[in-house]
């Protein structure tokens, strides 16, 4: 309940021609937590709140809460609108430590494995988001600084469904922890 006083927002579109997200829009976040939005069309949005890195307060939080962009409210711009307000989820910092897993965000049943742009990978224990890390254009990911223990690792991406994994950190190497996810079909 207290506003989140860095960061970004972005309006987001999936283009389900070419599979691609396409920023529409996107600001900083003010000290008091508001942002503002001015060139968005008339059009479907998704709305996300999103860290400057990290290590920061939050993980990237679709409008009005979640992480799953299949559960977001999407926007439907006619005019101008306020008080779209993002609830966020915040990283518990406490007890980090120096484990990581990594691997890759792959497109399911492509030949070859295409690598996915953009996809988000959190790191839960016990309920509450310790990491984060978006996956870079060869499909690359790697969430760090992470705890010992049961870690369920949480792969999402717009137009995807997603997927996740429950694995023990700090028992075994989790440098090729790889993510294959299957394309939403028939969604328009």
């Amino acid at each position: 309940n207290q506003p989140v006083q860095s960061g970004y927002v972005k309006a987001l579109k999936y283009d389900w021609e070419n599979d691609k997200v396409i920023t529409i829009d996107s600001n900083r976040i003010n000290y008091n937590g508001y942002y503002s939005l001015k060139k968005c069309p008339r059009d479907s949005l998704d709305i996300m709140a999103y860290s400057d890195d990290e290590y920061q307060d939050f993980v990237p939080t679709y409008h009005d809460t979640t992480i799953y962009w299949q559960y977001s409210n999407t926007i439907y711009p006619e005019s101008n609108q306020d008080s779209i307000n993002i609830k966020v989820h915040r990283l518990i910092n406490e007890d980090n430590g120096s484990n990581f897993i990594s691997g890759g965000v792959f497109k399911a049943l492509m030949i070859p494995n295409d690598a996915l742009k953009d996809a988000v990978l959190y790191a839960k224990y016990n309920g509450e988001f310790r990491r984060f890390d978006i996956s870079i254009a060869n499909g690359y990911y790697i969430v760090d600084s992470l705890p010992g223990g049961t870690c369920e690792l949480i792969a999402d991406r717009i137009g995807y469904y997603s997927d996740y994994k429950t694995l023990q950190v700090g028992q075994l190497v989790l440098d090729t922890i790889n993510f294959f996810l299957t394309r939403v079909t028939g969604y328009i």
